[in-house]
């Protein structure tokens, strides 16, 4: 498997590190207090283009203690609340500075599975809330044995709604159930070629792709 297979699919190809770029990742835990000015968020809100809309992605965050650690609270009653403040808070301000928003999904956080992303975009989705594709970041250490079907469904499910697709690589230094590293595209044990399979069939050729050269690990 090479860049080249990739490069075969007709999609657009965008970068989410451009502060003039039309998708911007901001990292951190957004459910820290001071993640909106630690992050820079409220500074790239207030400096945003309204000429060129950008859409910001960022993690729905963790009750944990560490941007990645889990917490049970994330999937229980206190987690359903703070993402629902959440949504309500970024979309607000958002939508105010004439942007949009889009939670990238991890395995760890508030967002940890692609049935509830769905369930989230179906809501907000006419409040500017887009949904992200980002297969990598689904996956936990305990679906080592049965990887590519967890892949297959979350691009499945996700890949014809959504608004951008970033793809990143997966490499199992642990055993099950330790979690994966996410690592650059082809530096991990992804099955690519199946992977670009199932974005030919499911992800429609006018959705950005973005293959970020680092693992977005803040």
């Amino acid at each position: 498997m090479s860049q080249d297979q990739l490069s075969k699919l007709p999609n657009p190809r965008v970068s989410i590190d451009d502060r003039c770029a039309r998708f911007r990742f901001v990292g951190g835990n957004p459910l820290d207090p001071q993640w909106r000015t630690a992050s820079g968020f409220d500074c790239l809100l207030a400096t945003h283009d309204r000429s060129n809309p950008t859409t910001f992605l960022v993690w729905s965050g963790t009750l944990g203690l560490g941007l990645f650690d889990p917490a049970i609270g994330n999937w229980m009653r206190p987690g359903r609340e703070a993402l629902a403040a959440l949504v309500i808070d970024l979309l607000g301000v958002t939508r105010a500075a004439g942007a949009s928003i889009g939670f990238i999904p991890h395995h760890a956080h508030l967002l940890s599975d692609v049935a509830g992303q769905m369930r989230h975009w179906h809501e907000h989705s006419e409040a500017g809330l887009v949904t992200v594709l980002s297969p990598a970041s689904l996956i936990a250490g305990s679906m080592r044995k049965d990887l590519d079907d967890h892949l297959r469904r979350a691009i499945e499910m996700c890949a014809p709604r959504c608004a951008i697709c970033v793809l990143e690589d997966l490499r199992f230094d642990g055993t099950p159930p330790s979690a994966p590293v996410r690592v650059p595209w082809l530096q991990g044990e992804i099955l690519r070629d199946s992977v670009v399979q199932m974005l030919t069939e499911h992800l429609p050729v006018h959705t950005p792709i973005a293959v970020p050269s680092t693992a977005l690990s803040k």
